[in-house]
């Protein structure tokens, strides 16, 4: 996953496979990655203070993650959509009106096939 992220940033092959033998490094904890972490650090804090080399392809993506915020906005907007809340009668109803269409489109379906 973090190849395919790397390389959809339009990073090349030799920057991929310095990624890779980055991680592999973190992974057996070799310097400068046996730094512990400390509960005053934060882990932006920690990954800046990855010094080994310039242009760490590792810590840049490290970095580049660590900047995404997480957010629902997408499913509240949705759910704002729906009036707030649905009770069980809303959802037979929509579950209803769908096996309605599903049978529509397959009759439909048929008719064009035959």
């Amino acid at each position: 996953m973090a190849g395919l992220i790397w390389k959809n940033l339009g990073n090349n092959q030799k920057s991929l496979e310095k990624l890779y033998m980055k991680m592999n490094h973190y992974k057996l904890k070799t310097s400068p990655y046996d730094v512990n972490y400390s509960s005053e650090d934060s882990p932006r804090l920690w990954w800046l203070g990855i010094d080994d080399e310039r242009n760490n392809p590792l810590q840049q993506l490290a970095l580049l993650m660590l900047d995404i915020t997480p957010h629902s906005a997408s499913c509240e907007r949705n759910f704002s959509a729906l009036g707030g809340s649905m009770v069980k009668e809303d959802c037979v109803y929509l579950l209803k009106k769908s096996k309605v269409w599903l049978k529509l489109d397959l009759i439909i379906y048929q008719k064009l096939m035959n």
